[in-house]
């Protein structure tokens, strides 16, 4: 419904504005990493660079994403994660390089040939 609500930037219900919407989003990532949206919600927010929240700049959201990867290697979005890091080359956070996550790409690799998400991330 979120995501739903997103696209009707311009048609949203009248007293709710799609700052709220993005901040709702920020704050609904909190506590959730588990849950099979997380991604859904992080990748929206990414798409919303200039719109983000006060409070939330891209290098945050950027940085969550990379922490989210770790321990959830298993997971199929964790391939979709990796992608929308690696295309922000540009915008990667202190501490975060692209080399890193190419290693961490090339790592992830190993053992997975059997997953349908293994030439995505190849």
């Amino acid at each position: 419904v979120w995501r739903a609500l997103l696209a009707q930037r311009e048609a949203l219900p009248e007293g709710l504005t799609f700052g709220d919407l993005l901040r709702l989003g920020a704050h609904w990532l909190a506590g959730r990493e588990d849950r099979a949206e997380w991604s859904h919600v992080w990748r929206a927010l990414l798409a919303q660079r200039e719109a983000l929240p006060e409070g939330l700049t891209f290098g945050d959201l950027l940085r969550l994403g990379a922490q989210w990867l770790a321990g959830r290697e298993d997971r199929a979005e964790w391939a979709h994660v990796w992608r929308a890091l690696l295309a922000q080359r540009e915008a990667l956070p202190e501490g975060l390089t692209f080399g890193d996550l190419v290693r961490l790409g090339a790592q992830w690799l190993a053992g997975r040939e059997d997953r349908a998400e293994w030439a995505h991330v190849w």
